[in-house]
């Protein structure tokens, strides 16, 4: 686990308030925290306490990734309880990316001090949602704040607009 802290930070002192952990891309096809390490810093650099880990098999991590993200999502659990009692945030934030994104959206309501969710490049297409088709539904029941970055346009797109692109990759929709 890295954790990113920086003391020249950009924006005011309530950022410091919020810890951003950090999920990153699907361990099978080569994710790592160090993928993440420069959002981190730049998170860190705005005033909040980013965290960065190893999902299992990952890295230094030990243990065996699983083929759908589903045990993973216990281990980003475990990060933010950890958050929670050690740094004690006001609230953790948690990012995804890619498949991170999907294993990051169902540990949401998992963990009290997590009040909200930011996904990026979250892996909507019918192969992927033979792996992390699981996950849509978790995401789309999320009741705290959410935002989901999904293409190459700068945009956030909207719960109807998550909930549709779900539907048209999952086989059953």
């Amino acid at each position: 686990m890295e954790l990113y802290a920086d003391k020249k930070r950009e924006e005011p002192e309530a950022a410091g308030d919020v810890a951003v952990v950090m999920v990153h891309p699907y361990t099978i096809l080569g994710g790592v925290q160090g993928l993440l390490r420069g959002m981190a810093e730049g998170v860190a650099r705005r005033g909040y306490t980013a965290v960065t880990f190893d999902m299992r098999g990952a890295g230094r991590s030990t243990g065996r990734a699983s083929l759908t993200g589903s045990t993973e999502v216990g281990d980003v659990a475990a990060v933010c309880r950890w958050v929670a009692e050690n740094i004690k945030p006001r609230g953790i934030l948690l990012v995804g990316s890619s498949a991170g994104a999907a294993i990051a959206g169902s540990a949401v309501d998992k963990v009290d001090e997590v009040i909200g969710y930011v996904s990026i490049g979250y892996p909507f297409s019918r192969m992927a949602s033979v792996l992390f088709g699981r996950h849509h539904d978790a995401i789309l029941k999320v009741s705290k704040a959410k935002a989901i970055h999904h293409g190459n346009q700068r945009r956030i797109h909207k719960r109807e607009t998550v909930a549709k692109q779900a539907q048209i990759c999952s086989w059953t929709g």
